[in-house]
C-alpha cells in the first residue's frame, strides 16, 4: 500500500479579550455603553471637566429611569411622545413676568439655549451673556444677576426646565408640588444623598418612592403616558421635503468627553491605554454600523414610515450582503437599539419583517400581509363552498404572485383564528 501525506490549510480566527468586548459593543444599547465606558473614566474623573459632569448626570438620569420601569413592571415596545415648542413657550411665559429691560435680554439667551429635553446647554458661557448686556445696555453684569434670570426661567411650566444637573431639576419640581414643607424636605434631601451615592432609590422609604415616580425625567418632553419614563434613542429619524435622514444620537457620549480621553491617554499606564483605545474603536466601529444598517432600513421602510403601507419584508441576510457585513454583525446592531421618529420612538427591530415565503419563491409577502389577504379572501368565500387551504394556496399563487406551501396557510389561518374549511361551512 502506498502511503501519502496530504496537508490542509484551515484559517480561524482567534477572539481575543480586546476583540470580544469591541464586539460585545455592537449589541449594548447608548446606556450599556455609558456603564461600560464609566469604568474607564476613574483616573480622569475631574469635577471641573463640564463633559466629566454632564456624562455623570447622564448616568444618574438613567438610574431613576431603570428604577421607574423595574418598579412599573412592564415592558417597553412603543412610546408616543408629543414634543412641543419648548423654547416658545417658556419664552412666552417669561415675557409676562415684570423684570428689567436687560433680563429680558438674558432670559432670551438662556431660553435659547435650552435643549429639547429640558437641559441648559453644558457648553454655555455666562461671559458670552455678560457681553451681549454690556454692548447692549453699556453696563455690566455679574453671574449671580444671570443666576436670577434663570431661577425665573426654572419656575416657568413645566418646571424644571433650564437645568444644568438632573437633581437641580427634580428638587425644583418637588418644591413645586403640593405637599408639607417636612415631606418636601425629605424627598429634596433624598435625591441629594442619591446624588452623592450615599444611599439608592431602592433604600428609600416608599412614599418617598412615590414622589419620585411622579416627577419628570425630561421635562421638556411631554409624554403620552405617565406611567412609562422616556427612553433615550440610540438613533433620531427626521423627515424633511418628504425625505427621510437618519442620525446617531450622540447626546449619551459627548465629543468634547471623548476627545479628553483621547487627549489624555499618553498619561496613562500602558494596559489601561490600550483598553481603552480598544473601547473607542469599537464604539466607532459600532456607531458606523448602527447608521449604515439603521439608514438601509428606513430606505426600505419608507411607505411604512409615511403610513401608506405595510413593512416590506426584509431578512439579516438581505441587508448582510447589501451592506457587505456578516449576518451575525446585523444582528448583533440591531438588537436593543431604539430609533426616535417624528411621533414616537421604537425598536430598530421593528423595522425588520421577515419573509413568509423566504425560499419559495415569487413575490415577497410579510406575516402582517398574508395574515390580511386570509382574512379578505376568507370574508369573500361563499358560506356554502368555503376555500380550502389548497385552494387558498392556489388563488394566492395565481392571483398575488405568493408561492408559499400549504402548511403555511393552515399556520397563519390559524395564527388569525380562523378555523378550517368545513367549520366554516
Amino acid at each position: 500500500m502506498k502511503q501519502s501525506l496530504n496537508q490542509k490549510q484551515k484559517a480561524s480566527l482567534t477572539l481575543t479579550p480586546l476583540l470580544q468586548k469591541q464586539i460585545k459593543l455592537l449589541t449594548l444599547n447608548g446606556q450599556s455603553i455609558r456603564e461600560e465606558f464609566n469604568t474607564l473614566l476613574g483616573e480622569y474623573d475631574d469635577d471641573e471637566d463640564t463633559s466629566i459632569k454632564h456624562f455623570r448626570d447622564e448616568l444618574l438620569i438613567d438610574q431613576y429611569r431603570n428604577f421607574l420601569r423595574d418598579s412599573s413592571n412592564t415592558n417597553l415596545h412603543v412610546e408616543r411622545i408629543e414634543f412641543q415648542d419648548l423654547r416658545s413657550s417658556l419664552l412666552e411665559q417669561f415675557m409676562l413676568l415684570n423684570l428689567r429691560e436687560s433680563d429680558y435680554l438674558i432670559g432670551e439667551y438662556l431660553i435659547d439655549s435650552i435643549e429639547p429635553e429640558g437641559r441648559l446647554d453644558p457648553e454655555i458661557d455666562y461671559d458670552d451673556i455678560k457681553l451681549l448686556i454690556f454692548d447692549s445696555f453699556g453696563k455690566g453684569i455679574s453671574d449671580s444677576e444671570i443666576e436670577k434670570v434663570l431661577c425665573k426661567i426654572q419656575e416657568l411650566e413645566p418646571e424644571g426646565c433650564g437645568y444644568r444637573t438632573i437633581t437641580e431639576s427634580l428638587t425644583i419640581q418637588i418644591q413645586n408640588l403640593d405637599l408639607e414643607e417636612e415631606t418636601k424636605t425629605l424627598a429634596i434631601n433624598a435625591i441629594q444623598n442619591i446624588n452623592l451615592q450615599k444611599i439608592t432609590l431602592e433604600s428609600l422609604d416608599t412614599s418617598i418612592q412615590n414622589i419620585i415616580k411622579g416627577l419628570n425625567f425630561s421635562p421638556g418632553l411631554k409624554l403620552e403616558s405617565n406611567d412609562v419614563s422616556f427612553i433615550k434613542p440610540d438613533l433620531i429619524a427626521l423627515l424633511k421635503d418628504n425625505e427621510w435622514f437618519v442620525s446617531l444620537n450622540d447626546s449619551y457620549m459627548p465629543k468634547a468627553l471623548l476627545e479628553r480621553i483621547n487627549n489624555n491617554l499618553i498619561e496613562s499606564n500602558s494596559q489601561k491605554r490600550v483598553e481603552i483605545k480598544s473601547f473607542l474603536r469599537g464604539l466607532e466601529r459600532r456607531q458606523k454600523t448602527l447608521l449604515l444598517v439603521s439608514e438601509y432600513l428606513v430606505k426600505k421602510q419608507v411607505g411604512f414610515l409615511n403610513n401608506k403601507s405595510n413593512l416590506v419584508p426584509i431578512t439579516l441576510l438581505e441587508i448582510a450582503e447589501s451592506l457587505q457585513i456578516s449576518k451575525s454583525t446585523v444582528s448583533r446592531i440591531v438588537k436593543l437599539k431604539y430609533i426616535q421618529l417624528p411621533d414616537k420612538l421604537i425598536s430598530l427591530s421593528t423595522l425588520l419583517q421577515r419573509k413568509v415565503n423566504g425560499r419559495s419563491g415569487g413575490r415577497d409577502t410579510s406575516p402582517l400581509e398574508l395574515e390580511k389577504l386570509l382574512k379578505k379572501l376568507i370574508s369573500e368565500e361563499k358560506r356554502q363552498n368555503p376555500r380550502s387551504d389548497e385552494k387558498l394556496r392556489c388563488i394566492l399563487k395565481e392571483s398575488y404572485s405568493i408561492n408559499i406551501a400549504r402548511r403555511t396557510i393552515a399556520k397563519y389561518r390559524e395564527k388569525i383564528n380562523i378555523p378550517i374549511a368545513r367549520l366554516r361551512a
